[in-house]
């Protein structure tokens, strides 16, 4: 799976140069594949460089200072970049985190900026800790030097970690084709492009889905972490 990120990540660079060529809009947005759009994106027109969101969960290794603070200014030095302050929050369990954003969702309106990216994800991976995590690391070290609007849960919400989809969602991240059987998802824009029997085929728990919501408030995100294991054991 971290491979396949990683090759991911470099048919997506691969094609970024043909497309600036081809293309003349000022901005260009990079989805997940398991994303939904349920409205026009219009954050842009602020003008700033770059569209983020904190990630979801910041109870984890590249969230917390104590563990990552020093690896962070290591990879910055590395990469000639200014060093993250923990000056943001995470969205889904409100920690202070750096500038470590959700790479899900990322609009851009800075020329060659997926070149730029995949050469830093391919120098850290994978020679740091947690490195599937390489695309996220190193979109938070580039951000440091741009114009960044840090966005809401809204253009990219986490259908995963919640219970029921929120009202006013721009961008929904579902992860798994089951979590859209979650309440106040939109069935009838699901509907409209051909899902419906794909998520009501697909294997739902409400008791799975508010364990998982439980786990990711409380536990740390580490997967070596020993409550972590603990908790997959008896309940995973």
């Amino acid at each position: 799976m971290r491979d396949e990120r990683v090759e991911a990540k470099r048919e997506a660079e691969s094609l970024d140069e043909p497309a600036e060529e081809a293309g003349d809009e000022p901005y260009r947005l990079l989805l997940d594949t398991d994303t939904l759009v349920l409205d026009e994106i219009t954050v842009h027109r602020s003008g700033r460089d770059l569209y983020l969101k904190p990630v979801d969960v910041g109870l984890q290794y590249w969230g917390r200072a104590s563990q990552s603070g020093e690896r962070w200014r290591e990879l910055a030095r590395e990469a000639d970049l200014p060093a993250p302050e923990w000056t943001h929050t995470s969205t889904f369990d409100g920690n202070s985190i750096p500038s470590y954003w959700n790479a899900g969702f990322v609009l851009s309106g800075v020329e060659g900026f997926a070149s730029r990216w995949m050469s830093l994800v391919e120098q850290l991976y994978p020679e740091i800790p947690y490195e599937w995590h390489a695309d996220q690391v190193a979109l938070g070290l580039l951000s440091q030097v741009y114009d960044v609007e840090a966005l809401d849960n809204r253009y990219n919400y986490p259908i995963h970690l919640r219970l029921r989809c929120r009202d006013d969602a721009v961008v929904l991240h579902y992860h798994n084709v089951h979590n859209l059987n979650k309440p106040g998802c939109p069935t009838a824009f699901m509907a409209s492009i051909g899902m419906e029997a794909a998520v009501a085929e697909a294997d739902y728990s409400r008791l799975a889905s508010l364990s998982r919501y439980l786990k990711r408030k409380v536990l740390p995100l580490n997967e070596e972490h020993l409550l972590e294991r603990v908790y997959n054991a008896l309940l995973g």
